[in-house]
């Protein structure tokens, strides 16, 4: 269950506001730890390239509360293939594209470019 989220680190620039040609957006999931308590934290970053308008990049943490076996199963998976299973990885990636989109709306509004808004459910396709 996701209890939360956190900014870490924020950065963004805005070059040419009038050359809006489209939207990328790449979510790295950096690290899973174990808190004391027996919480997750995934520690993240979205990047976000507005080509020649600029970029916007946020690091962050999402909080979460499993089950031991739940928590035994991510963090093996994590260790083994610094890759989370496939069914837990759609549902943050998830989170975190809903979080960041409003983090980012806030963060767009101050340099003035458009927010990074894509509404879209993300999945995960085998190669």
């Amino acid at each position: 269950m996701i209890l939360g989220d956190r900014v870490n680190k924020v950065e963004v620039e805005a070059k040419d506001r009038t050359k809006y040609e489209g939207l990328k957006i790449n979510i790295k999931i950096e690290d899973v730890k174990e808190t004391k308590d027996g919480k997750l934290e995934f520690y993240y970053t979205t990047a976000y390239d507005y080509g020649p308008m600029g970029y916007m990049k946020i690091s962050g943490t999402i909080l979460a509360e499993e089950e031991k076996k739940e928590r035994k199963r991510l963090l093996d998976s994590w260790k083994k293939n610094k890759s989370l299973p496939k069914d837990y990885l759609e549902k943050l990636l998830n989170v975190i594209n809903f979080v960041d989109s409003a983090h980012g709306t806030i963060i767009a509004r101050v340099v003035n470019i458009r927010p990074p808004i894509r509404a879209m459910r993300l999945t995960i396709k085998e190669k």
